[in-house]
């Protein structure tokens, strides 16, 4: 069977200019805001707080960016950032990236942020310190939130006005539920912060991207009856200035860890625009994949876009592939409306399977599930989720997280 290299894998997520109305994932909202959420109190909002600041200490902005080593992804052994080893960015673009993860963290795990007046935040600041937290305690879950919602969870990556793998810019006044804390600015919250304690993990040699290679199209059909087999069909819009790297892993039985700790067996897959696809026309490109992969279940872990690595590390969609079948994980589209798409009717690939009618006839739709959760790293961390797609169980980020807090719009 004539394999092609895994560089031939290709679908890509458009993200274009952003707008007044995109969210943005690499900047934190620049007033005094505090994090509130309708019933929690402030032992809730602590541990939560405690949780995000430990997630955003495990992300690096490098100056070459995060690398993709040897098939170890996000946190798999703590942050794989080569600029972190020896071409580090200066401390302000770290600051910036730390904040900016610290909110993207609150906001992926149920939290919206708020924002007071600059006559509200002078009142209290005129607080003393016992009064602040006081003060703090009542606001977190309050029924009616104070101030002026800024952000809250809202699926953003789907949509390609949202401005999510950029360089960190400025982060603005410190929130203040960190204020209460004593802290006078970012650089001090980040110098203070520790990433989460990892139990240690056995290393088998790192599978790579090239060990799990694509099936040439003229060997479709001859693929082997009970072989495990991924389909996709990629389409994407072009006008990109660079290509976008979708990375895909296999969960292990901890689903924190790639499988390859556990059986030693290739689970990455990275695709980036590139060769074997066929070009339909001057603005709509469109392939189908084809590759032979380990069963289990596969996620959507992340994206790269030049130096920069978006890890869906707080709520990743994933399926399962099923041993010994075709699974079809859908037509993956961002098109011409910023939407992200994963339709898996099996319509929307049959007439490119005409050439494979054997393979075509054992394909079977992927059921994708949001709410993966691995270790984080990367340049940011958030949650992605398959619109329509389900949860899996205990999942409580993004948008299954309960009682979203309505609030006011800002101007």
């Amino acid at each position: 069977m004539r394999l092609l290299s895994a560089a031939a894998l290709a679908f890509s997520l458009v993200v274009g200019a952003a707008s007044a109305s995109a969210a943005d994932v690499a900047q934190p909202t620049t007033g005094p805001a505090y994090y509130h959420r309708a019933g929690a109190d402030l032992t809730l909002h602590d541990k939560a707080l405690d949780y995000c600041l430990a997630e955003a200490a495990t992300t690096v902005q490098g100056k070459r960016g995060p690398t993709l080593a040897s098939g170890v992804m996000f946190g798999a052994l703590g942050v794989l950032v080569e600029a972190a080893v020896n071409e580090s960015r200066d401390g302000e673009v770290q600051n910036r990236g730390f904040a900016a993860n610290v909110e993207n963290c609150m906001v992926a795990t149920g939290w919206s942020v708020m924002v007071l007046s600059q006559a509200e935040a002078a009142a209290f600041d005129a607080l003393p310190p016992d009064g602040q937290r006081q003060r703090l305690a009542a606001m977190v879950g309050a029924a009616a939130p104070e101030g002026m919602l800024s952000r809250r969870f809202g699926n953003e990556i789907v949509n390609a006005r949202a401005r999510w793998i950029v360089e960190p810019e400025a982060y603005g006044v410190l929130p203040l539920p960190l204020r209460v804390r004593g802290y006078a600015d970012w650089p001090a919250v980040k110098a203070a912060a520790r990433p989460p304690e990892y139990p240690s993990l056995r290393t088998p040699k790192f599978p790579t991207p090239a060990g799990i290679p694509l099936i040439a199209k003229d060997q479709w059909d001859k693929v082997p009856e009970g072989a495990t087999v991924l389909v996709i069909k990629v389409k994407r819009f072009v006008g990109l200035r660079s290509e976008p790297i979708l990375i895909f892993s296999r969960e292990g039985p901890d689903p924190r860890y790639p499988a390859w700790f556990d059986d030693g067996k290739p689970d990455l897959l990275t695709t980036s625009f590139g060769m074997g696809l066929n070009v339909k026309n001057k603005t709509q490109t469109e392939g189908i994949v084809v590759i032979p992969l380990p069963p289990g279940r596969w996620r959507l872990m992340g994206v790269r876009q030049g130096r920069v690595i978006t890890s869906f590390c707080l709520g990743a969609p994933s399926f399962d592939l099923v041993e010994g079948q075709v699974t079809y994980a859908g037509q993956l589209d961002y098109g011409r409306t910023p939407q992200f798409t994963a339709n898996t009717d099996l319509s929307t690939i049959d007439a490119d399977l005409d050439n494979a009618p054997g393979l075509r006839d054992r394909l079977k739709p992927a059921r994708w599930v949001n709410g993966s959760r691995f270790m984080c790293d990367g340049s940011y961390i958030y949650a992605f989720e398959v619109q329509g797609g389900a949860y899996l169980p205990g999942y409580t980020n993004g948008s299954a997280a309960p009682s979203l807090p309505p609030g006011p719009s800002p101007p």
